[in-house]
């Protein structure tokens, strides 16, 4: 063993140590290509209106920059604990799990609040993007406070219980940090409350995790054929490829519609994913941190 502390926690936590290696990758490659946000970012439009499910996980591991991804990957750090009471494989699935439960709850959220409001302001919160792995981190930080010690140091100033923690963390980010995402990290902490009642503990089970990521990656590549031109020849046998099959032949068939073109993210090309040259999605807008 190791006797570096720091080791010693790479070895005993090894899937929160990969999760930050992957984060702190695919921030240098958006940041190296001149990724457009709005191209990974997650918003009502996108996943609801234009079926880009794919977006739920581009936009949660996505950073903008580099306090952005380093916030976060120090966050994450923080909660390895985690991984340490619930073992490597029922870290890894939950983790992915609080991915599409926050992601679901944001939805909802965005769903109940447009509908109360005005037009205009209700079509921002719809297309109002966001990207970053907050919400998970909150979500780990809201579960790890029903099992920890009853109170916290807040800034090293004042004890507070530890249930409230959280919450102390949300208030003080969103004054901390302009573009901080309110419905994002808010999502984070009510998908650790629902997991803190024990309402995903049956994917520790090896059969029913394994259920879940082959059903994640199931819809993953559905929504990747059907809405980006994504060649992906397994789901051609299997007939989805008839969701853009006419369209991507030049409009020979039937529907007459617009071919959809192969994929492409990097902002040199100036297309965005799944769309035509400058077509579709805004280049660069603002996208909220989560």
């Amino acid at each position: 063993m190791p006797s570096s502390p720091f080791l010693q926690d790479l070895l005993l936590t090894p899937a929160t140590a990969v999760t930050c290696a992957v984060l702190v990758v695919i921030w240098f490659f958006l940041w190296n290509h001149r990724v457009s946000a709005d191209k990974v970012s997650f918003s009502y439009t996108n996943v609801v209106e234009k079926k880009e499910w794919w977006r739920c996980l581009t936009a949660a591991h996505s950073h903008l920059d580099l306090a952005h991804i380093g916030f976060n990957v120090i966050a994450l750090w923080d909660c390895r604990s985690a991984e340490l009471w619930l073992g490597h494989w029922r870290f890894i699935v939950q983790s992915l799990a609080l991915v599409v439960l926050s992601k679901l709850i944001m939805l909802a959220v965005v769903y109940f609040a447009s509908s109360c409001l005005p037009a205009p302001r209700s079509r921002a919160w719809q297309e109002g993007g966001s990207v970053g792995y907050s919400a998970v981190i909150f979500a780990w930080m809201t579960i790890l406070s029903f099992y920890g010690p009853p109170t916290v140091s807040l800034l090293g100033l004042v004890e507070i219980p530890s249930l409230l923690a959280p919450v102390a963390s949300l208030l003080i980010t969103q004054l901390i940090v302009r573009r901080a995402s309110l419905v994002g990290h808010a999502s984070g902490i009510v998908a650790g409350l629902i997991a803190a009642l024990g309402t995903l503990d049956w994917l520790s089970s090896p059969y029913w995790g394994g259920c879940f990521l082959f059903w994640v990656v199931a819809m993953l590549a559905i929504s990747l054929k059907a809405t980006t031109g994504l060649p992906l020849p397994c789901l051609e046998y299997a007939g989805w490829g008839a969701v853009g099959g006419e369209e991507r032949a030049g409009g020979a068939g039937t529907s007459g519609r617009t071919a959809a073109p192969a994929v492409s993210i990097l902002y040199p090309e100036g297309r965005t994913l799944g769309g035509g040259e400058g077509g579709g999605e805004r280049n660069g807008g603002a996208v909220a941190l989560v």
